[in-house]
């Protein structure tokens, strides 16, 4: 009975947090780094060349195993919102994996997923449900260590290193807990399973054919694994060095941390138990969870302390790690009333906090803010012929048209600020970011639109070559303004 009423309990909770996760979806703001994948997914879908035609740091596996899904959506802004539920549908994924995790551990399956709705404090929720390449690999990653806090075995190592190097391949947020966990789990195998070199050699088979599938996958967008990992991975550890180097000032990200714990403290004694409870209940056995679960727990704290961006975003690997260690909770105290109560306790701390997400999504709902700034973006492609070039980012950007130079994005951080410093004097790249470049390209090729961007993602120099281009070409352009932002459309166009 008690047993029936409590999984009742559950599956009410989690329809509750399903609800406010897709209210979500249609709530959130968007970011900047949505309107930027979908941007990027276009350019690919119309053969375009990463890397070579357009300037990309982010990993474009991700985008090599969406483009097919992407090619059946219309040219139209609303396409983000769709793109949101396929995220969406990818971490209901991940609470599969929680689940099956839980159940192998003979607790019950709420242990495993309710600790996913315990990430809407502080304004998480948004940063799981946004359209990016995020979510793909946190779905390879949580299954490969999953299958990591297992005994080893050839073949579900193998499954879990060619998962693992996949997953960094899209996008390489887990290396903190998947490089420790793997490591563990090697050496934990290689002195325990009497054949050791089988058991390594299926280790770096499964790393080996990760990288085939990524490489693979890569050709079918026509880039080079090694040029992806040069401008994605490699680059990009050089900038974030940049960064770390000689911003001072910006707050690194265990300050976000040390803010979202202390304002939700519950969720640190569940983390905190939760790795006690791996201790307690494998120190016996002296299995590898034994050691892999204190090594995701490190490279989690690692990844945390050496974070250089304070935004939340960057909270949510770890703490979806960390859903991994909580289902150990309820074996840390062996009492028969023990696994009722917490399950309750549990059950009630998450209906309480998805209920108040769904008030404030409700009330941002009610103002009707999103419609607005979808039908005000994809108003813009009504304007520009899809044979056109515009210069512009943010919400302002037509993301279905193609872009006036290589590139119009870059970084606001660092000293000197952006990727301009960085460059090799050898790269394509290099010259799009130079003022002269989007001068000369404006004065060669006028563009439909042009926008100001006043958040300083653009190149150092490049509104000022804006402005002057304007003010030579003033009877050229008509200023409208879209979601309360200036935009210079090119006079032909307007009717």
């Amino acid at each position: 009975m008690c047993s029936g009423i409590g999984s009742a309990a559950c599956i009410l909770t989690c329809g509750i947090g399903i609800i406010a996760f897709a209210i979500t979806v249609i709530r959130a703001r968007f970011t900047f780094d949505e309107f930027l994948h979908l941007h990027f997914l276009w350019l690919i879908s119309t053969g375009h060349i990463p890397h070579l035609d357009f300037w990309c740091n982010y990993p474009c596996t991700g985008y090599a195993i969406l483009l097919p899904f992407f090619h059946v959506l219309p040219e139209s802004v609303y396409s983000v919102l769709v793109m949101r539920i396929l995220n969406l549908i990818m971490v209901s994924g991940v609470c599969v994996i929680f689940i099956l995790h839980t159940r192998r551990l003979q607790v019950h399956w709420i242990w495993g997923v309710l600790p996913i709705f315990l990430c809407f404090p502080n304004g998480l929720s948004p940063w799981i449900v946004e359209f990016r390449t995020d979510a793909l690999a946190m779905l390879l990653a949580i299954s490969a260590l999953a299958l990591l806090l297992r005994n080893p075995h050839p073949l579900s190592g193998a499954f879990a290193a060619g998962l693992a190097v996949l997953s960094l391949l899209i996008m390489p947020k887990y290396v903190y807990p998947l490089v420790p966990a793997i490591f563990a789990y090697a050496l934990y195998g290689g002195f325990t399973i009497k054949l050791r070199r089988a058991f390594i050699g299926w280790l770096i088979f499964g790393g080996i054919s990760g990288i085939i599938v990524a490489g693979i996958l890569l050709l079918t967008i026509q880039v080079t694994l090694w040029d992806d990992f040069k401008w994605s991975g490699l680059f990009m550890l050089r900038y974030f060095a940049h960064v770390a180097k000689t911003e001072t000032r910006l707050p690194h990200l265990i300050s976000s941390v040390v803010h979202y714990f202390s304002a939700n403290w519950w969720n640190a004694l569940l983390f905190i138990a939760g790795i006690a409870g791996l201790i307690a209940v494998e120190w016996k056995k002296r299995g590898a969870p034994l050691f892999v679960g204190p090594a995701i727990a490190l490279g989690i704290i690692l990844s945390w302390a050496t974070g250089v961006m304070p935004q939340n975003q960057y909270l949510v690997p770890g703490l979806f790690c960390f859903t991994l260690l909580v289902p150990y909770v309820p074996r840390l105290i062996n009492r028969p009333f023990w696994p009722i109560l917490s399950g309750f306790l549990l059950v009630c701390l998450g209906a309480f906090t998805v209920i108040g997400e769904l008030k404030s999504g409700a009330a941002e709902l009610g103002n009707g803010e999103l419609p607005v700034i979808l039908q005000g973006c994809d108003n813009l492609l009504h304007i520009i012929p899809p044979h056109e070039r515009v210069v512009g980012l943010w919400l302002t950007h037509p993301c279905f048209r193609e872009d006036q130079t290589f590139m119009t994005w870059d970084e606001c951080w660092g000293d000197p600020k952006g990727f301009l410093p960085l460059l090799p004097l050898n790269s394509p790249a290099r010259c799009s970011f130079e003022p002269g470049s989007i001068a000369a390209s404006m004065e060669k090729s006028p563009p439909a639109a042009i926008a100001f961007n006043s958040s300083g993602n653009y190149p150092a120099g490049w509104n000022e070559a804006i402005a002057n281009f304007l003010q030579h070409h003033a009877d050229s352009y008509k200023q409208v303004s879209v979601l309360d932002n200036a935009i210079f459309i090119r006079n032909d166009l307007i009717k």
